[in-house]
């Protein structure tokens, strides 16, 4: 994922994410996932993946490379919205 065209190094301490090693896992899940085009990502972690900072940042990082992002939610917010079928 060194090669990875999408830049999210605004990932950082900044927007919720606690440390470097983190934030480069992160960054690289993330830009997995916005390459992939999931309508979601699961995730129970509100520390590092599911919090409102980093859907922020998330968001705003695929737009301007022109991706739409795939939703961040945890299980229950998905099984409320009735995104399981």
């Amino acid at each position: 994922m060194d090669n990875c065209p999408i830049n999210f190094d605004e990932l950082d301490s900044r927007h919720g994410v606690a440390d470097i090693s983190t934030t480069k896992i992160l960054a690289k899940v993330l830009a997995i996932a916005a390459l992939r085009r999931p309508d979601y990502i699961v995730s129970w972690n509100f520390k590092h993946m599911a919090n409102a900072d980093v859907r922020k940042v998330y968001g705003l990082v695929c737009q301007g490379e022109g991706l739409v992002s795939p939703k961040i939610t945890t299980p229950a917010e998905l099984l409320e919205e009735g995104g399981i079928s």
